[in-house]
């Protein structure tokens, strides 16, 4: 499909571009779910005025989400055909933003040879969304008590707003598992890790981006799909 300025607007019954029985429609409208999610997460963790445990929220959403899509864009290609001659016959352009994508995801981490930026997304949305169900976590959990045990902190118990500090010191521990403390020399690390995340937003965002505009290609051609100016 044709680049298209911003003002323009493609509109569409969704039933015909998307149809509920088409599993190739289904994980096309999946991935444009998920570029929407990390636009959202991704705005919010690199706002400038917010509280560090605010911030930290949204980099850990935004890993979680990450995460996510790598599964649909390998486990999916790997595993369905519909989905991997889809991809196969996506232009140069898009393959070139595809490689890009998974070169950063498995690229060391500054400082931390051994660890990918992969591995750390795996890890932050396991320790998000299981808290500590999994083995791992709970381990990660366990050992990040010890860790902040001497620590000092509190919980602030005014009505409606009631903010365990305890919870988000743990928190921010267990995420930079090679931080011993919030002063500790090893926080540059941290800093980049988030840096690194996020900075995951834009190819990733123009990958699905390609995605997108190749599914629809098609119905702009026959006419399901129109061009409207905002």
């Amino acid at each position: 499909m044709p680049e298209t300025p911003d003002d323009v607007l493609l509109v569409f019954r969704v039933g015909d571009v998307f149809p509920a029985d088409d599993p190739l429609a289904v994980w096309a409208m999946t991935l444009a779910i998920a570029l929407g999610d990390l636009r959202v997460a991704g705005e919010h963790a690199v706002r400038d005025e917010q509280p560090d445990y605010e911030r930290i929220y949204f980099v850990r959403v935004f890993s979680s989400h990450l995460r996510e899509i790598v599964k649909l864009l390998d486990l999916d290609y790997e595993k369905r055909e519909d989905v991997r001659e889809f991809v196969d016959s996506m232009p140069e352009e898009a393959q070139a933003a595809r490689r890009a994508v998974a070169e950063q995801f498995n690229a060391p981490q500054e400082d931390r040879p051994g660890v990918t930026l992969l591995n750390d997304l795996i890890r932050i949305r396991n320790d998000t969304f299981h808290y500590a169900h999994k083995k791992d976590s709970i381990e990660r959990l366990t050992e990040t008590l010890r860790r902040v045990a001497d620590l000092e902190s509190d919980i602030d118990c005014k009505p409606n707003e009631m903010r365990a500090a305890c919870a988000d010191l743990v928190v921010a521990n267990r995420m930079h598992l090679f931080a011993e403390e919030e002063e500790d020399e090893n926080v540059p690390l941290a800093v980049a890790m988030h840096q690194s995340i996020v900075a995951l937003l834009d190819p990733v965002a123009h990958f699905l981006l390609h995605v997108e505009g190749h599914y629809v290609g098609p119905f702009l051609e026959d006419g399901t799909v129109r061009i409207e100016r905002r």
